[in-house]
């Protein structure tokens, strides 16, 4: 294997395990996030405003993106064969120097330059450990806190939804209620949403989603029931 085949090598994993740190401590990063707004809105007995709702996913992308900012060295083969020097300094800029596309190639130059992938090991492995751990802290947190139903919750932006009950409290499915209001499209107005409304004023012709947490609930129009979709929230 010639040094440039080395490295374009090293790329290939250094490029893999760089995205799944990246996934990694951002799932924690969403997670510590969540966490954060479940205690918030307990310490306070308040409910926190839907806008904080997407706040865990976007604390996860961002981190997820600086982590990439920080580990990836760039496409170039000339970046990754820094990064390998950096890891083993007995090269001496050899894997840089061959790596240059400008340097005739030589055999005294890929012998100097040769390099095995097991240096790459510690590296990478402390890469991915590191966010393996902060996953499973952050999600035994989430899990204590709010059980797998508002794990999944957190990681997909509803962590408002598990902020008021833990993994085993019960529900006050009036809690919480929140009405979606989409206007018909002649009036070309936005939808809105209203939390804890005590009225509903809308345009004839628009549909209105009220929902609420918990399960197990009836609802009723005029003397009529009508049907409730059911899950981690109800809704009509």
């Amino acid at each position: 294997m010639t040094a440039r085949q080395g490295i374009i090598r090293a790329r290939t994993y250094l490029a893999l395990s760089v995205a799944v740190a990246a996934a990694g401590w951002g799932a924690a990063a969403a997670l510590a996030t969540g966490v954060l707004l479940v205690l918030a809105g307990r310490a306070t007995g308040a409910e926190l405003p839907a806008s904080l709702s997407p706040l865990p996913v976007l604390a996860g992308v961002l981190f997820a993106g600086f982590v990439v900012f920080r580990a990836w060295p760039g496409r170039s083969l000339q970046r990754v064969a820094l990064w390998v020097e950096e890891h083993e300094p007995a090269l001496a800029f050899a894997l840089v120097t061959a790596s240059d596309p400008s340097v005739q190639p030589s055999a005294s130059l890929e012998r100097a330059a040769a390099f095995n992938l097991r240096v790459l090991r510690r590296p990478l492995s402390r890469m991915l450990l590191g966010a393996g751990a902060a996953v499973a802290l952050t999600a035994a947190a989430a899990w204590a806190l709010t059980g797998p139903g508002g794990t999944r919750d957190m990681l997909a932006g509803r962590a408002l939804e598990s902020s008021s009950a833990g993994a085993g409290e019960s529900i006050d499915p009036l809690k919480g209620i929140r009405a979606a209001i989409a206007p018909p499209e002649y009036a070309r107005i936005r939808a809105t949403t209203i939390d804890e409304p005590s009225t509903i004023t809308a345009l004839r012709g628009s549909r209105i989603t009220v929902t609420g947490r918990g399960s197990d609930v009836e609802a009723f129009l005029g003397d009529g029931a009508i049907r409730v979709s059911t899950g981690r929230r109800w809704g009509v």
